[in-house]
């Protein structure tokens, strides 16, 4: 079997028991996530040669807020809010566009970032995501809040990573890519900051041969 993460070293059956967090990619023959466990993936992809089972929960993790994700499948940002002055930005594109900016009120709300349709499924596509599942699957990062009248604004919440699986056989359980929400702008005189638009959601893709079974999926 090829190398698989550090923290299960070249074990061929792995069982998670406890919250673990991947540092590269898991490779393996059978995969089995215990009940009330969280596995979070930051981005890296899981590959099963066999069996594929989630009892628990996995977390896709919060990118780097980059904003420089061209080939990215994942959720746009949303858009920041305006403050009592100053303009907030809009959401970070992906491959849709992101929120607009709020309007010009107080503590107004940015808009909500546009949900791109994922690509056709091709071979060429799969091992690109394999290659680089951080880039290919994560959302962007939210636009930032615009200021009050002499006070900071807010930053946008981190996009989620997405989550790559492939396995022969998979039951999915439960899989969270949820973006960050936007923080609130430090408001000054009476006046609210403008909020920081949400992250988006990063793309769930699973992948598999003989059978699947759905599970819970938030992103």
């Amino acid at each position: 079997l090829p190398a698989i993460s550090n923290q299960f070293g070249n074990a061929a059956n792995v069982t998670i028991s406890s919250n673990t967090t991947l540092t590269q990619n898991l490779i393996c023959e059978n995969l089995t996530i215990n009940s009330g466990v969280t596995l979070t993936t930051n981005g890296y992809a899981i590959i099963c040669y066999q069996t594929f089972t989630n009892n628990g929960t996995i977390v896709g993790g919060l990118n780097q807020k980059d904003t420089n994700y061209p080939n990215s499948y994942g959720g746009s940002g949303g858009g920041g809010g305006w403050g009592y002055s100053g303009s907030g930005e809009g959401g970070y594109s992906t491959l849709a566009p992101g929120g607009v900016a709020g309007g010009r009120c107080c503590n107004c709300s940015g808009g909500n970032g546009t949900t791109p349709s994922m690509p056709t499924i091709t071979t060429t596509l799969i091992n690109n995501i394999y290659n680089n599942p951080t880039s290919y699957l994560s959302g962007a990062s939210g636009g930032a809040g615009g200021p009050s009248a002499v006070c900071g604004s807010a930053s946008g919440g981190y996009g989620s990573y997405g989550v790559y699986i492939q396995a022969n056989n998979i039951t999915a359980g439960t899989i969270n890519t949820v973006g960050q929400q936007g923080a609130q702008g430090s408001g000054c005189n009476g006046w609210p900051g403008g909020g920081g638009g949400g992250g988006g959601g990063g793309t769930i893709l699973l992948i598999y041969k003989n059978s699947y079974t759905s599970g819970t999926y938030n992103n």
